[in-house]
């Protein structure tokens, strides 16, 4: 398992936001990177792209291959043959997308003949298109972090409104702001010297008031 490959390739993910990847997308990302996709043919005979093969010396090249980057002082392009079909394009162009995101253009106009950069960009390839399920998750976050973070809101705001709405039950449930102890029959103030302090006492409930089980306190509630 190349490590290094799978983070470049989890990073690209993560930068450019890519949740699948698309023929269209990735056209989209080099784009972005300041690379133009230029699709030929093994005739290439269309005038302006005949002209740019001749002109970077490409020719043998593109008999030999079915994409390549060419990128110097004055030219960033992906070469990608047109017969392909949408899959295949897409596959070439992640493999060039590859060697770019991994710098192996840093010293060469062309690169495809190293061993190493072959292969991490293949790597490269394979880490796009098959993460963990753990990693899938992380890029489908990334990619959906402002709707994950609506997401995340609602269910904080959810959660405290389930709260307010448990406590706010649970303090209907009571008959005033009255205690009573364990033992006896009368219900006090919070204050009333028979309740305060004490560990044993508990909240008047409006059940055991409706009840009939206790009377006010002739101390803390003599008017009642």
């Amino acid at each position: 398992m190349n490590t290094l490959s799978k983070k470049r390739a989890c990073k690209f993910k993560k930068e450019f936001k890519l949740h699948k990847a698309t023929y269209q997308s990735i056209c989209e990302i080099l784009n972005k990177q300041g690379y133009e996709i230029v699709l030929f043919n093994s005739i290439y005979n269309v005038p302006d792209v005949s002209s740019l093969i001749t002109a970077l010396n490409l020719t043998e090249l593109i008999k030999e291959r079915k994409g390549f980057t060419y990128a110097d002082a004055n030219n960033r392009i992906v070469f990608l043959n047109e017969d392909l079909s949408e899959q295949e394009k897409l596959i070439v162009l992640l493999h060039e997308e590859g060697h770019i995101y991994c710098g192996h253009l840093n010293e060469k106009a062309l690169i495809g003949r190293d061993v190493i950069q072959e292969y991490e960009a293949n790597e490269f390839v394979h880490y796009i298109f098959n993460e963990s399920p753990w990693q899938k998750i992380k890029t489908s976050i990334s990619c959906h972090k402002k709707a994950f973070s609506i997401v995340s809101i609602l269910l904080v705001v959810l959660i405290v409104i389930g709260v307010a709405a448990t406590l706010a039950a649970k303090e209907n449930s009571y008959y005033g702001e009255y205690y009573i102890t364990q033992s006896g029959n009368k219900y006090h103030e919070k204050e009333c010297i028979f309740v305060k302090d004490k560990n044993t006492t508990s909240r008047l409930t409006k059940e055991q008031f409706e009840k009939g089980e206790y009377e006010p306190c002739g101390t803390c509630l003599p008017n009642n």
